[in-house]
């Protein structure tokens, strides 16, 4: 999709003179687009960004390969009850903010050490609905749909020579860049069947999702991924109430197969291949028998998980069982 460029000049001082200095460095983070720094006579440095990976986690943070991810979203969702027979309707209408901010230092074909920074600010909408259909008592399948669109904005940069051990050699040169839009779109089916054993609550979710997204004004540059998803979780009361409501707790697992794999390409080193990921997490809410609601947020629950998965590790709030 965007990418960022550097072109070589000569003469001058620091980074717009000398055999290697550099006439420009224009970024634009995409999503799950790379992030390219090219020279002309072959210096290539790929970070890829990985936005559609990013809007999935919902809320928390990695890091790879000199590129830190922080995003935060709101879980507004509300419930239209039977909109068909007993078929559920529940349209979710999350608000994404993210943080994208990568730093790196890479060498040209000259042996010429160059550091760059660059951090870009996201903003994003992506409406859903989940239409669920009860095949039997303890069985739910659900068709998904979502399209949404987000605004890249407040990008900054720079990039400047460095020495071997890394001491700037010249001014920095800044980098400017544009903002712009991009949409966002996942289709799917999930399955959830659960099962009550005394208190407990067992369940065991499935799921297929396809995502992809584009920039809005170059359909040519769609990026998309599929994900098969399975998991477990049980919950439990915890055994007292507060204010008539009795809490629980539940522990999950999730793993997560992604097609094709998910790509973070890393400065001067080998491209991270990501396609099997595990999740475990807590999650804490009101039991199921006195279900606690609030306006827009329906039977909330909140929890921490943490994935991991060839050298990929991330931390996320979690909100329930997402099944």
């Amino acid at each position: 999709m965007e990418s960022l460029v550097v072109q070589r000049v000569t003469g001058g001082n620091g980074l717009r003179g000398r055999r290697a200095g550099w006439l420009a460095l224009l970024l634009t983070f995409a999503i799950a687009s790379p992030l390219h720094a090219q020279e002309p006579r072959g210096t290539d440095v790929r970070v890829d960004v990985n936005y559609v990976y990013a809007a999935q986690l919902g809320f928390g943070a990695y890091s790879v390969g000199g590129l830190d991810v922080n995003v935060y979203s709101v879980p507004i969702e509300f419930r239209l009850g039977e909109v068909l027979l007993d078929w559920r309707l529940r349209v979710a209408l999350p608000v994404l903010y993210g943080t994208f901010d990568f730093r790196g230092t890479f060498t040209t074909e000259e042996g010429e050490r160059v550091r760059l920074h660059a951090d870009q600010k996201i903003l994003a909408t992506e409406p859903k609905l989940r239409l669920e259909i009860p095949i039997f008592e303890p069985w739910t399948i659900s068709l998904i749909g979502a399209w949404g669109f987000g605004y890249a904005f407040d990008f900054d940069g720079d990039a400047r020579l460095v020495n071997a051990s890394g001491q700037a050699q010249g001014p920095r040169e800044e980098i400017d860049q544009s903002s712009y839009w991009y949409y966002t779109y996942q289709a799917g089916v999930s399955s959830l069947l659960q099962q009550n054993v005394d208190r407990w609550t067992f369940s065991l979710g499935n799921a297929f999702i396809y995502a992809g997204t584009a920039d809005l004004l170059d359909d040519s540059n769609v990026q998309g991924y599929g994900a098969i998803e399975t998991g477990v979780d049980a919950r439990h009361p915890l055994g007292f109430r507060i204010e008539g409501y009795e809490p629980d707790a539940s522990l999950f697992f999730i793993w997560y197969y992604f097609t094709p794999s998910l790509e973070f390409t890393r400065v001067e080193e080998k491209s991270l291949q990501v396609d099997n990921v595990f999740e475990i997490g807590l999650t804490v809410g009101a039991d199921r028998a006195t279900p606690f609601e609030i306006p827009l947020l329906g039977n909330p629950r909140i929890g921490v998980s943490y994935r991991v998965g060839n050298d990929l590790d991330a931390v996320r709030v979690n909100f329930g069982f997402p099944f």
